[in-house]
């Protein structure tokens, strides 16, 4: 009405803009007269933040602005405005402001918000119109549903490539504001509210919103054809996969706090007790049925891997990212989503979704290349890959590939692609320098393997063809012949380059989880791992022994290849006896080791004409121990010997005596009576047993000086042996215990020179032995009493 101050309210909200732009400049850290330190910028953004009715100045800012952070600080400023004023603004006003904001999408083709182009500032944008959407629903419910669907749907179905990012991502922005009411903007909402809006956007919205997604990409995949589909928007592929990832993780879909966890509502039954606290929840049932796994025009796993075969979808990393997370979301669902009347007709719709989830994991296992995928930006297809095949073998079991017609060679192709995939992962992990993505990958293959073993192999409650089981144990054998020959060279190449590739495992946890994996594959043929463990731990001890007996005495040297020679076997016996101790001895987890049942078996099934694997591999460690026993004794502490060699020792010793050595046989249903017989608290061999232990121990101890880690780790062993009752009752009769104990009370200098932590563990085993004798203990010359 009056033109003075028009004109002047013009020049007021101009300089309000010049100030906030300059403002966020700064911020940025341009140089600015006019806020010449940060915090003078930040109260000016503050400021206009905490001002009343900023919406027309926010408005001019992001319409005009060239700097896309100053139209990201601007939406913001408006989503805090919104957030205080709700109360006080009118449905009319809501309505114009959301309007508004959706106008300057609309208006893109002209010059309206040039920074629009910016991720960021898009996604700013749709947030702030879905928490209007979200606060003003209830006004009108089906005015609200129909109206979004029919924006985005128009958005969507815009030529613009920009409008139609801006349809998915306002209905994506949405959905997740719908599904959360922890987020700050949802803080002051009642629990009530956010049912009710939730309830209602389920019921009216998800549905349609998934199906315009789904066919977008399904006409994308037509576009494509043959071609390598250069031609299509590939950014608006991905944001139509977003908004079916968004959906398809639903808390109907997937648990909210894990995508890879399957929905309680989607397994839980209709019982009485759960109807009432569903009642208010969509149940998907066979209304998601058909668009999830039957409907032609939009099966969702058969879209996301006809997608993935186009070569230019698969080669951005992030759009081949959000379809393998579909496909994880898909080989996630179960319970309701497969439920019929008929009960057949259900089983055989579940079975033949894992089938398909499996063959699509099949497909994409074979676009893998392990060794190229790092260059090629492809390092997490690896990962995704092998979390899809464990999903779906977790979540359906390979018994419901066998309940369709076919169904047992689906089977037996997964197993063989799974043992190509870890084979392959094989290669590329057992390196001095582990990629973390590779690593991942074939911890997640190693866990899978052991499910399926003890699926198949362990469970009584599982009738599987005898065909399967055989394939199985085959492949198990064929990965972990594959990891010990690729442990084997590695070592030898590593020595050759000078490196010691022990120092790869800096987390000793890691180290034994990493190997618990790998033995659970030796256990399914467990003679054939033992055998193969052994020889090569009686090979190279032999080879150390022929070295030690040239070098004749400590002035001679070793020549190279003789030095390499000797190297090679002690990175050899490093990992060997690692391994043989995780192969023949169940985790731990903080108890006591205990024997694995696989190795009961197979020692109580030896013909008694054959020696029994499992006391072989056994002696096969304890000779090495009598060997660097020998050698420590003579002095002969030089390259021959290796402190990591050792420790590794002491570990396997104290893993093998509490699980083997006079066991407890209240651990057990059953014990191998050649087991028993050998290293049972009554038996001669188990006593010589016992000596070769501590006599191994009273050398690390003793006679190896200046190795204060071994030192501390051996005295251990002796305390954890000495805490079995058993042990304890035998130890009196073993010469070198009364070693340590004589040089223990005399204080010899090999004593006096032990670290405190090994003084202390030495001591807590003196006092348990003594203990157990009882006051008649006395040695020395004045004798010492209990």
């Amino acid at each position: 009405e009056n033109p003075n101050g028009r004109r002047a309210e013009v020049r007021a909200m101009a300089s309000s803009r010049e100030a906030f732009e300059l403002a966020v400049a700064a911020l940025g850290g341009q140089f600015c007269e006019k806020f010449p330190d940060i915090k003078a910028a930040e109260r000016c953004i503050e400021e206009t933040k905490n001002s009343h009715n900023p919406y027309a100045l926010c408005f001019e800012i992001a319409k005009t602005t060239r700097n896309p952070h100053a139209a990201f600080h601007a939406l913001a400023v408006v989503k805090s405005a919104i957030l205080r004023e709700w109360e006080d603004l009118g449905m009319e006003e809501v309505g114009m402001i959301r309007q508004s904001l959706l106008q300057f999408a609309a208006e893109r083709g002209s010059r309206a918000m040039p920074t629009l182009q910016q991720p960021h500032v898009q996604k700013q944008l749709m947030h702030v119109v879905a928490i209007i959407s979200k606060r003003g629903w209830l006004t009108d419910v089906k005015a609200s549903a129909s109206s979004l669907v029919e924006q985005v749907t128009s958005m969507v179905n815009a030529k613009d490539s920009l409008l139609r990012r801006l349809g998915f991502g306002y209905a994506a922005s949405i959905a997740e504001e719908v599904r959360g009411q922890t987020s700050r903007a949802a803080l002051d909402l009642p629990l009530a509210f956010h049912a009710e809006v939730r309830f209602s956007f389920e019921k009216a919205c998800l549905k349609p919103l998934f199906l315009l997604a789904a066919r977008f990409l399904s006409a994308c995949c037509q576009e494509a054809g043959g071609s390598d589909g250069r031609q299509l928007p590939i950014v608006d592929v991905r944001s139509a996969l977003l908004l079916v990832t968004k959906i398809l993780s639903w808390p109907f879909c997937g648990d909210s706090g894990d995508v890879g966890e399957a929905l309680k509502l989607w397994s839980r039954d209709d019982d009485e007790e759960t109807k009432e606290d569903t009642s208010r929840y969509l149940d998907p049932g066979l209304d998601w049925t058909d668009v999830l796994l039957t409907s032609t025009n939009s099966k969702v796993l058969d879209l996301q891997i006809a997608l993935y075969r186009i070569p230019a979808v698969r080669g951005d990393i992030h759009t081949s990212h959000l379809i393998r997370q579909a496909i994880h979301l898909l080989a996630s669902l179960r319970g309701s989503v497969f439920r019929s009347s008929d009960k057949k007709l259900s089983t055989n719709l579940r079975a033949l979704h894992a089938t398909a989830v499996c063959n699509g994991g099949v497909l994409l296992s074979k676009m893998m290349n392990p060794k190229t995928s790092l260059a090629d930006h492809f390092a997490g297809h690896v990962v995704d890959t092998c979390r899809i095949f464990r999903r779906a073998l977790s979540n359906y079991k390979i018994g419901a590939l066998l309940q369709i017609n076919g169904g047992g060679e689906v089977a037996l192709q997964v197993l063989k692609r799974l043992t190509g995939m870890t084979v392959e992962l094989l290669g590329v992990t057992v390196r001095s320098e582990v990629d973390t993505w590779h690593t991942e990958g074939l911890d997640v293959l190693l866990e899978l393997w052991g499910s399926l073993l003890y699926d198949v192999l362990s469970s009584r409650r599982n009738n599987y063809p005898p065909n399967l089981a055989r394939c199985l144990r085959e492949y198990s054998t064929r990965i972990f012949e594959a990891y010990i020959t690729n442990r084997m060279q590695v070592a030898r190449d590593e020595v050759r380059a000078n490196r010691e590739v022990q120092e790869q495992f800096h987390d000793p946890h890691y180290l034994d989880q990493h190997l618990d994996s790998v033995a659970v594959l030796g256990r399914a043929s467990a003679k054939m791992s033992l055998d193969r463990l052994s020889s090569m731990i009686r090979e190279a001890t032999n080879l150390l022994a022929k070295a030690a007996d040239a070098k004749s005495n400590a002035r001679n040297r070793f020549t190279t290849h003789q030095l390499i020679q000797v190297r090679e076997a002690q990175e050899q016996l490093f990992w060997l006896i690692r391994m043989l101790g995780h192969v023949m001895a169940d985790p731990t987890q903080g108890e006591t080791p205990l024997i694995p049942n696989a190795l009961m078996d197979l020692s109580e099934h030896t013909a008694p004409t054959q020696p029994d694997p499992v006391l072989v591999a056994s002696r096969s460690v304890l000779a090495y121990a009598e060997l660097e026993k020998r050698l420590v004794r003579a002095g002969r502490i030089d390259e021959t010997l290796s402190p990591y060699v050792a420790s590794t020792l002491v570990w396997f010793l104290e893993r093998w005596g509490l699980s083997y050595l006079m066991p407890n046989e209240a651990f057990y249903g059953s014990i191998s009576r050649r087991l028993w017989a050998s290293l049972g608290e009554d038996s001669e061999t188990a006593l010589q047993a016992l000596t070769a232990v501590v006599d191994s121990s009273a050398a690390h101890i003793l006679d190896w000086p200046n190795n204060d880690q071994l030192a501390t780790e051996t005295a251990n062993l002796l305390y954890q042996l000495v805490k079995s009752r058993k042990i304890r009752q035998q130890l009196s009769r073993t010469k070198p215990w009364w070693r340590i104990l004589t040089a223990y009370v005399k204080k010899q200098p090999t004593i006096l020179r032990l670290p405190p932590a090994a003084l202390s563990k030495l001591l807590q085993a003196v006092c348990l032995a003594l203990a157990e004798g009882g006051e008649s203990v006395r040695f020395g010359e004045g004798g010492m009493g209990r």
